[in-house]
């Protein structure tokens, strides 16, 4: 009943809190599983791509409802969207330092300079009102985007 549920949850946002930061604990854990996987930071970053722009567009295509929830909580910056936000912009980070350590990866950029961009060249695929705008890319953009994005990294 409704009466039961808000006995654990103060507010509707409290719960779509909750509903979005499982469902991008989802996509996290899908990336995360596919980058330990990789053996090589060119390798990583590929994957990143893939994995975030498959996860999401499966997860944010499931149900109507649930797509909602994203894009409100994108929208009105909820603290689950953010600290995804977070959490993804280390992956970057950490797949940029492992490349510049072993020297596949360009030195001169400042690191939180090329995290940004690489960042901002993934946002079509991560927030979910642009990823509807994006959908018809879905196929070659990973592909196409990390080639670009390697391309840019090269020592």
């Amino acid at each position: 009943s409704k009466a039961y549920i808000y006995k654990f949850f103060e507010s509707k946002q409290a719960i779509g809190e909750m509903i979005c930061a499982n469902c991008l604990r989802e996509i996290e854990d899908e990336v995360n599983t596919a980058i330990n996987e990789a053996e090589y930071p060119a390798e990583k970053l590929r994957m990143l791509f893939k994995v975030i722009v498959e996860a999401s567009l499966r997860l944010f295509s499931q149900e109507r409802k649930l797509y909602e929830i994203a894009v409100s909580a994108a929208s009105e910056k909820w603290d689950a969207t953010i600290a995804y936000e977070n959490r993804i912009l280390k992956v970057v980070q950490n797949i940029i330092q492992e490349g510049r350590q072993s020297g596949d990866f360009e030195r001169k950029t400042p690191i939180d300079e090329a995290v940004k961009a690489i960042y901002l060249v993934m946002r079509p695929y991560l927030h979910p009102l642009l990823l509807q705008h994006s959908i018809s890319y879905n196929t070659d953009a990973p592909v196409l985007l990390s080639s670009l994005v390697l391309r840019s990294l090269s020592p």
